[in-house]
């Protein structure tokens, strides 16, 4: 099984720049892709949505999203 990504992996810096990221608009999946194209860093999907919680970074492209609705489901 392979453990989990962390954040104490990443240096400060590196912290820094994802909040950046962020902040300019990345999506998930952009920081999860600029990771690995500018670190070498594979995480997967989930690892990097566990990181984006863990650092407590808010994607702006996903703020104001409400709950998913239920088939039929109005308003």
């Amino acid at each position: 099984m392979v453990p989990m990504f962390s954040s104490k992996q990443l240096s400060d810096e590196q912290k820094a720049t994802l909040h950046q990221w962020a902040d300019d608009g990345a999506t998930m999946a952009e920081i999860q892709k600029r990771m690995n194209e500018e670190w070498q860093l594979r995480l997967t999907y989930m690892d990097t949505r566990f990181l984006i919680l863990d650092l407590g970074i808010t994607l702006k492209r996903c703020a104001g999203i409400g709950r998913w609705k239920r088939a039929g489901e109005s308003g």
